[in-house]
């Protein structure tokens, strides 16, 4: 059982991930500490969660980082007075993992952050997607050709031996996202001449990025892209592995899941092992994969090593990864039982505002987007699980139905029906939970 003094604390970014990850926590009876900022604009549904509470603000570190810098170690030192023991620190998106690496050392006398055997030393390395293909390679595992371009030097050497078509990307993300939000919210570019791809990297030079450039993994089928998560304990050993795959992402290709369902293969185990190893890495992590069309084999193409947007999904399935972090700090683990291998459970996750987002730009058309999102959750077989409305949470969904009413307001019967929709699946998917207890 958990220690019932000791907290996480929670980097807000991602609201959806924040929310995720709160949830999360709450399931295994963990508290969080939220730490919070925020912008002209935005809106955070995960404050209307019953597990929004006691939150400490600072600075948003894409206005001004040095101040922010300052407020998280003000605030870490008030939970070091108030704990007597530095807290564990997570990150909700890659900005905020950014922020807390960049930072590590003015961070560290105040919170634990996940890689090293200690918690204790940064993970620049891993975290960079130049010098982590390095130590990928160097173990063995099988990752697409790359290349760094950290200045114009390495243009000619990437251009003219990569294969093509490629794709290139930011090395690490920085602190307000801009390669996506220049970039069509895509995480990465293709380029299918060496002309276009020579082109493309002088521009991005200019405009201050680094970045990786890799030969473009073709395959099949939607099951052939898959994200496989791991926790590995402070001795390398893996205590929980799972698995799913996007059925819808947006944009498409290169986007976001807007819907994903659990899978999982035996030889994801082996590859996860190499990825823990090549890292040294004790947290959890998750590992991005693509079954290769003309070699049949799995390759990683990168790594994510903070909470993802699903990470309550895998929890309500049975693989709850901050349960795990939280046993590995604070104890707990049975070593002859805590040891959990992925089994097929046929649910599928939604995020239920960007299913409605991708049907609408699909269509440009706001009614036949509606009854599109409608059928294709009427269509689904088992259990779904919504991003935003769970049955014992339910005012962040009411919240996300209140800004879509308020945005398509000719449309409120259309949207009312889908959220009739999600009550019955939630109504249904407590009674098995209530069965299973029983």
């Amino acid at each position: 059982m958990p220690n019932d003094k000791m907290p996480f604390v929670v980097l807000r970014s991602n609201d959806n991930c924040f929310l995720d990850i709160i949830r999360a926590c709450a399931t295994a009876g963990i508290t969080t500490i939220p730490v919070i900022f925020t912008w002209e604009g935005a809106e955070w549904i995960s404050e209307s969660s019953v597990y929004f509470k006691n939150a400490f603000t600072i600075c948003n570190p894409a206005v001004n980082e040095d101040k922010a810098v300052e407020d998280l170690c003000r605030v870490g030192h008030q939970l070091l007075d108030m704990y007597g023991e530095r807290l564990m620190i997570i990150p909700s998106s890659d900005t905020n993992q950014s922020f807390l690496q960049n930072n590590f050392d003015s961070f560290s006398p105040f919170f634990l952050q996940m890689g090293a055997a200690d918690f204790d030393k940064p993970c620049l390395k891993q975290l960079r997607k130049d010098t982590s293909s390095v130590l990928l390679k160097e173990t063995g595992v099988e990752i697409p050709l790359t290349y760094g371009v950290c200045s114009a030097l390495d243009i000619d050497n990437a251009v003219n031996n990569i294969t093509y078509p490629c794709i290139y990307k930011p090395v690490i993300k920085d602190l307000v996202s801009s390669f996506q939000n220049t970039h069509g919210k895509k995480k990465a570019i293709e380029c299918y001449t060496p002309e276009e791809l020579r082109i493309c990297l002088k521009k991005e030079m200019e405009n201050g990025y680094e970045l990786v450039v890799q030969e473009k993994i073709e395959f099949d089928s939607l099951e052939d892209e898959v994200s496989c998560y791991v926790y590995a304990d402070k001795k390398g050993m893996i205590r929980l592995i799972s698995g799913q795959h996007k059925v819808l992402e947006y944009p498409h290709p290169y986007g976001t899941g807007v819907a994903s369902v659990p899978y999982y293969r035996d030889e994801f185990f082996d590859i996860a092992k190499r990825v823990v190893a090549a890292y040294k890495w004790r947290g959890f992590i998750g590992i991005e994969l693509m079954k290769n069309r003309n070699t049949g084999r799995w390759v990683v193409i990168e790594t994510n090593l903070r909470p993802w947007i699903s990470i309550n999904y895998q929890a309500s399935i049975g693989y709850n990864y901050l349960e795990a972090l939280y046993k590995d700090i604070y104890g707990g683990y049975d070593e002859s039982k805590d040891f959990c291998i992925f089994k097929d459970n046929l649910t599928t996750r939604i995020n239920l505002t960007m299913l409605i987002n991708m049907k609408i730009a699909e269509t440009n058309n706001i009614e036949n987007a509606l009854s599109n999102t409608i059928a294709f959750i009427e269509n689904k077989k088992g259990q779904i699980i919504f991003s935003y409305y769970v049955d014992n949470d339910k005012n962040p969904g009411l919240a996300e139905k209140e800004k879509l009413i308020f945005r398509l307001k000719e449309y409120d019967l259309a949207i009312d029906k889908i959220y009739e929709l999600v009550e019955q699946n939630n109504a249904i998917l407590s009674r098995i939970k209530t069965d299973e207890i029983g």
